[in-house]
């Protein structure tokens, strides 16, 4: 995909390609939509209680990023059927495609007292390549929404090189959060 200048020397020399250094933020230039998929957080901690929440960051993580102009998000209902494939480098270029995404979000979270972790990696799902380096946010598990906000804002930079379009959580609820993702 990089450009290649050839420099032509006046007399001799074989031709020297001159390379660009590749940008801070990726950018499509062959797409101007980029499918995504967000699959089930991995529970880090062991805590039974805590996996509900594996969906629930999901889910959240999904409506995030899915206000973000120039991403579409798979369906939910097609990220469930792969579920039982745990994305890796070695299977996420076979669930990119059966799930018909460009790439796909996976990530963790670890929780600790009253403070939570929250890691997600971006995988190239023509090529199963980590696309960039796992982001990761640290917080007040009482800010679980605030730190969803703040995590889909650096994953929409990463994927699609903006994060317009997401707004601040605020007014939200913990205990309804823990409702929904106990069902």
């Amino acid at each position: 995909l990089w450009n290649y200048i050839k420099v032509r020397a006046p007399a001799g020399p074989a031709p020297v390609p001159a390379v660009s250094t590749p940008p801070l933020v990726p950018v499509k230039m062959d797409k101007t939509i980029q499918r995504v998929a967000v699959m089930d957080f991995e529970n880090l901690t062991g805590e039974k209680s805590l996996d509900p929440y594996t969906v629930g960051i999901s889910e959240t993580l999904s409506s995030e990023l899915g206000h973000v102009h120039g991403l579409t998000l798979v369906e939910r209902s097609r990220v469930n059927e792969a579920r039982a494939s745990i994305v890796s480098v070695a299977t996420a270029r076979e669930t990119g495609k059966l799930i018909g995404a460009d790439s796909l979000v996976a990530g963790s979270f670890q929780k600790l007292g009253d403070k939570v972790r929250l890691t997600a990696r971006v995988f190239d799902a023509e090529t199963g390549v980590v696309a960039r380096e796992p982001v990761t946010v640290n917080g007040a598990f009482k800010d679980l929404f605030q730190l969803q906000a703040d995590l889909a804002k650096q994953l929409a930079i990463t994927i699609h090189g903006q994060a317009g379009g997401i707004v601040p959580a605020g007014g939200h609820s913990l205990e309804a959060f823990e409702a929904f993702s106990h069902g």
